[in-house]
């Protein structure tokens, strides 16, 4: 009997063990999921009451600076004309790279105070990246937050997948581009991911 009640309370405590690990796993991977498409959702919000120009990198750039030093993910945004912006590096050194169609690719310092750009290093390559041709970017369609299919980075050669949010045109309901923020593989779920490429 004693050892017959001694099986049923490891028994019984092993169960209330995974109920715990089950629900406190649960919670963080809708944190490691809901954090990125949360913070790029308030990008849009901007965009709509018409405080960030998506066209002009001097306005759009500083709201991706400020997500990624304070989530430590990179934040990047590409628009229909084919210009894309990434912002990484974090709280210490955030960067920002900006490549345009057939351009060549300009590499800003952000200051971390105001999250203005500093005058662009020296080019370093030119480039013919179209970010409209990613996994990230929305297809015309996609009017609603989303997550992209699993893709490798061009740049890392990371396995990644992508929280988006679209910008839809004020006159026509248009998809006009996409604020977006990384979960790599390489990303744990309760620590900073930091990388210097671009998707």
């Amino acid at each position: 009997p004693v050892q017959s009640a001694g099986f049923k309370a490891v028994r019984d405590t092993a169960g209330l063990l995974r109920v715990e690990i089950r629900t406190r796993l649960a919670a963080q991977i809708k944190i490691y999921f809901d954090t990125p498409m949360s913070a790029i959702m308030s990008i849009r919000t901007m965009f709509r009451i018409g405080i960030v120009n998506i066209y002009t990198p001097f306005s759009l750039v500083p709201p991706l600076a400020e997500l990624n030093q304070r989530f430590g993910l990179p934040a990047y945004a590409g628009v229909e004309n084919g210009n894309s912006y990434y912002v990484f590096g974090g709280a210490t050194k955030a960067s920002i790279t900006y490549a345009g169609i057939n351009s060549t690719k300009l590499l800003y310092n952000v200051d971390p105070e105001t999250y203005q750009l500093t005058t662009p290093l020296t080019p370093f390559f030119n480039t013919t990246f179209d970010g409209r041709l990613r996994p990230w970017y929305p297809a015309p369609t996609q009017k609603t937050p989303y997550w992209s299919n699993v893709y490798i980075e061009t740049g890392g050669g990371k396995t990644t997948i992508t929280a988006g949010v679209p910008f839809l045109a004020l006159s026509n309901n248009a998809t006009v581009g996409t604020a977006v923020m990384d979960r790599s593989k390489s990303t744990r779920l309760n620590s900073s991911h930091r990388t210097n490429s671009y998707a």
